[in-house]
Parts: C-alpha cells; structure tokens; sequence
C-alpha cells in the first residue's frame, strides 16, 4: 500500500485520499499492507469513521478483484489474510462501535460472515465483551433464516456467542440480550454436546461445591481454634479436663456460630445431592435458589466464629489480636461486596 495512502487513512484526511484515488480509484482501492488488509480494514482498525464513510460510497465494484455473485461490499471485506477476518471483524474486535454501525447498515449480511475459524462479528462481540456492539448485531437477524441465523451465531467448535459468555463467566449485557432474545435457539449443542442450559447447570453445581468446601474447611479451623486456644486447662475439681477459657462469653459465641454454619452448609449441600437427583429444570433452577441462599447465610455465622474465636486465642496479645481481626473482617466484607455487586 502506497505510505501516503496509509497515512492519509490513518489520520482521517478524506480530501488526501480522494486525490490519490482520483487517476486510478481502481488501482489504488486494490492496494493493501505487507498484513494483508485493504483500505476498508485499516479504517476499520484504526476507527477512521469518516475514511470508512466516504469509502462505502464508492462503486463497490472498485474494490472487487473478481467479480462474484456476492453482494460487492462483500469483495471489500474478504481481501485480508492471518483469519481472513473482514473489516466488520476487524471493527467489532477494536471496539469501534461508530464503524459496526455504518457497515451493517450498509449491508446487514456482513453479520452472517464468518473468519477461518468461524468467528462471526457477533461471537468476536461476546468474546470480547463489546455489550454495545452486540446489540446492533443482534438486531438484524430477523431478517435470515434460522440457519443463517444459527451460522452467525456459531464457531467451528458449534459455539454460539451465548455458548461463550456462559463459558468465559460474562453474564453481563451480551448474555441478558441474547437470552431473552426469542430468535436466539438457545437449545443449539456444541461439538462437545453441551447446550447453554446444561453448562450453566454445571456451573451452578462447580460454585456451590466450593462454596460448601470452603465452608466446611473454615469450620472445621474454626473449631480447631476453639478447642486448641490458649490458657490451659482446669486440673483439678468437678471442672478438671476442662478449658480455662470456656467459661467466657465469646467462646460461647464462637460455638454457636460455629453450629449455625455448620447447620447452613449441611443443609446446603444435602440440598445440592438432592437436586443432582432431579431433571425438570424449573425444579433445578427452585432448589439452586435455595442452595445458594443457605451457603451464603452460612458466611455470616462463619465470620462471627472467626472473630469470636481469634479474640479468645489471641487475647494475649492484643496488638496482633486487633491486626488479625481487621484483615478477617476486611476480607470477609470485601467476599460480601463481590457477592452482592
């Protein structure tokens, strides 16, 4: 590609380059860099709105090597090399939501294109997050059919965007959008035979067995805490064999607390065996409901056991008591923001 072409595009100068593709707009659309890409994918890259504006004006068949029976603008988009990306690719993976726009209005089917790879414009906007993107994208499906639908929508690994956002964890925007778009088949299986519902499920059962793990473990130190703290033991009398220090009114606390998440999390996962029993989804999805709840609620009692039981052990030393006690705390409100927010 000439430099000063390259340049002009880059900084946006329409006048520059309508000069250099005045004796020859042919030859000079047809330029691309040592990449591969044409005029279209650099302004694409670099999100020059008004160098991709102006170039979509021009007689598309400018841009064509060969004549094809694809709409032209297609011949535009399909000169680059690494992916085969087109610029619509190249557009929605930069984030440049101003040049997705004008080059699906200009021609909606440059959503069904897909790369190499299989990468249509709208799994690049799940995969990358783009939430603003993915919308625009969304809404010109409803002029294909189901399969022209289901090829904008899928990678070579039978993937669907909405397959990736459960995947990657983005259940933001993209995942609201497409799920309860009603043209989206969310039944659709990867190659790996896993539909969204079912990974989703899995999920589901992956975060609540860590939760009931963590749980059990942070009882578990909890109690060797309590039992194993420091002040010895009475030696003598009816109280002989017993803690010197259990008569006080936090190892009380720290022993119910303890009971109470222990109870929360037992709950929890005999709840959590259950539902594995179970296929109706409505079913699942009442019984998950609850799981979550109880675990979460087993938090709370955790944290008070946690503080309770490290003021008694560490009433000794009541700097490194206070140190202790403030980073358990911070740490439990920030769990606490993470999950709520």
């Amino acid at each position: 590609m000439d430099p000063k072409l390259h340049r002009a595009i880059i900084k946006g100068d329409v006048a520059s380059m309508r000069d250099l593709a005045s004796s020859d707009s042919r030859f000079v659309l047809l330029q691309v860099t040592p990449q591969g890409d044409n005029i279209v994918h650099v302004a694409a890259k670099h999100d020059v709105k008004q160098i991709a504006d102006a170039l979509v004006q021009f007689p598309q068949s400018n841009f064509c090597i060969k004549r094809t029976q694809k709409a032209t603008l297609h011949c535009t988009l399909q000169q680059g090399w690494g992916n085969h990306d087109t610029a619509l690719h190249d557009a929605v993976r930069n984030g440049h939501e101003e040049i997705v726009n004008l080059l699906i209005t200009r021609d909606p089917k440059l959503a069904l294109l897909t790369n190499n790879v299989g990468e249509s414009p709208l799994f690049i906007a799940a995969d990358k997050r783009h939430d603003r993107i993915a919308k625009p994208i969304l809404n010109v499906a409803p002029d294909y059919s189901i399969e022209d639908r289901n090829k904008m929508n899928q990678d070579n690994e039978g993937n669907t965007a909405l397959h990736l956002a459960v995947l990657r964890g983005h259940h933001g925007k993209i995942f609201k959008s497409t799920i309860e778009d009603v043209r989206v088949d969310k039944a659709i299986a990867n190659s790996a035979g896993h539909t969204v519902i079912g990974i989703l499920l899995m999920q589901e059962q992956n975060i609540i067995f860590k939760w009931c793990i963590t749980t059990f473990v942070a009882i578990y130190e909890g109690l060797e805490t309590g039992f194993i703290m420091p002040g010895g033991y009475v030696g003598y009398g009816p109280n002989a064999g017993m803690l010197i220090l259990s008569h006080k009114f936090a190892f009380g606390v720290s022993a119910i607390a303890n009971v109470l998440a222990f109870s929360f999390s037992n709950v929890s996962m005999s709840l959590h065996f259950y539902i594995s029993l179970k296929q109706k989804l409505d079913v699942l999805a009442f019984y998950t409901n609850y799981t979550t709840l109880l675990t979460s609620l087993a938090i709370i009692p955790m944290a008070v056991a946690f503080a309770s039981g490290s003021y008694i052990s560490l009433s000794f030393t009541p700097a490194f008591a206070k140190t202790v006690l403030s980073f358990g705390c911070s740490a439990y409100a920030f769990l606490y923001y993470l999950w709520f927010y």
